[in-house]
């Protein structure tokens, strides 16, 4: 790379919104299929917790963190889903685009607040990985 001012640096973006990912997680709930009020659009929230872990050098041992995160199906994908008969503890994989993802939170008991992740994705983006035991 040349010092001089005068030439233009060369610059490199990633679009981390077309990032696809794979996710898994543990149902929290037995999902329910609801309809949208004005044209009876099936439309269904699953919501799933989702376990991070990593080794902290720091304190030198595994630290785990839990994440809610809410996935929303609608139509034909919502109604496949509520065939699947899904019950809580049930592991499940979604795969989204990081452009489906919105942030939120909610204030607990101790008036802090929770992030809470929302995702609307699309068609063919949901499976299931293993079946609760319970």
């Amino acid at each position: 790379m040349s010092n001089n001012p005068n030439q233009p640096r060369k610059t490199y973006h990633a679009n981390l919104l077309s990032l696809n990912v794979t996710v898994m997680g543990r149902l929290l709930h037995k999902p329910e299929l609801k309809h949208t009020t004005q044209n009876q659009v099936p439309v269904m929230d699953v919501r799933c917790i989702f376990t991070r872990s990593w080794f902290d050098k720091n304190a030198n041992a595994w630290q785990t963190k839990e994440a809610p995160i809410t996935f929303t199906l609608w139509r034909a994908l919502a109604e496949k889903v509520h065939q699947w008969n899904l019950q809580p503890g049930d592991i499940l994989a979604f795969d989204i685009n990081m452009a489906d993802v919105t942030a939120e939170a909610w204030l607990d008991q101790k008036n802090n607040n929770q992030p809470v992740a929302k995702v609307v994705i699309s068609p063919a983006n949901v499976y299931v990985v293993a079946r609760s035991t319970d």
